[in-house]
């Protein structure tokens, strides 16, 4: 785990909202509200007030801040999967002319990929939470399943950044190898394979703790090559850029050279 000793990282985005401030708090604090942009099963809007969302697994939390329509604040928690350390969900919204800038930031994480993750799904329902307050549809949450023309876009590019990043690994580390892993282009150091992409996927090999990690927290989901039974070690990802792409790459590179004799 990529752990900053010492330090809290944290989740900061900005968003201008063109709808009331009055309205984008409704949305933020109403549980039936919440529901069209964001999963929710529990929303109390007063301090001391629960909180439960459901966007991959369970996030439970307690309200710790309520001033409408300026502030709503919360902790957060995986139910089955604990961050380790409390961390705290603040929307502040402020009059922009007709409409609201809202401030979104979460703190308290000690793991850079725990916050790499949250940035992910806050720019997501951050999006959804746009359009609902805006007067659109947000349609149906797809954070965990796709339709096909998204899917096939999404193998174009990833294969795109999955090749400048091979390519740069290599000129780093002459001594690996390309190959094909289940029928698609992958890494290997030593012979022993540590990354591949497949369907819109990056697949890398990493301790198995680790992809529990990723798969609870909604990061990863369980790599199955068809036979019923999910690969222990390895971990299928969808990486937002280039570089959180590197970042899963050189981990899976580190994990099977320490454990690989040349």
């Amino acid at each position: 785990m990529n752990e900053v000793a010492g330090a809290a990282l944290a989740v900061e985005q900005t968003m201008r909202i063109a709808a009331s401030r009055e309205r984008v708090f409704e949305l933020l604090t109403d549980a039936a509200q919440i529901g069209r942009w964001m999963p929710v099963t529990m929303f109390e809007p007063r301090i001391g007030g629960q909180v439960e969302f459901a966007p991959t697994s369970v996030a439970v939390g307690e309200v710790i801040a309520f001033d409408p329509p300026h502030l709503v604040a919360y902790t957060w928690d995986w139910r089955d999967r604990p961050l380790g350390a409390r961390t705290e969900v603040r929307f502040e919204l402020e009059e922009d002319g007709e409409g609201t800038t809202v401030r979104l930031t979460h703190t308290g994480f000690r793991a850079q990929e725990r916050r790499e993750t949250h940035r992910r799904g806050w720019a997501h329902y951050g999006r959804r939470l746009k359009t609902a307050a805006e007067g659109g549809d947000p349609g149906p949450d797809r954070s965990g399943t796709e339709p096909d023309d998204v899917m096939q876009s999404r193998t174009v590019q990833l294969e795109d950044v999955f090749e400048s990043v091979s390519r740069q690994l290599l000129d780093e580390h002459p001594e690996d190898e390309r190959g094909r892993m289940l029928h698609s282009a992958g890494l290997k150091t030593a012979g022993t394979f540590y990354a591949f992409t497949t369907t819109g996927a990056l697949v890398v090999k990493l301790p198995a703790a680790r992809v529990d990690d990723l798969i609870a927290t909604g990061a990863g989901q369980p790599c199955d090559p068809g036979k019923g039974r999910p690969m222990r070690e390895w971990v299928r990802l969808t990486p937002a850029d280039e570089g959180a792409c590197a970042a899963y790459v050189l981990e899976a590179r580190t994990f099977v050279a320490a454990h690989t004799t040349p």
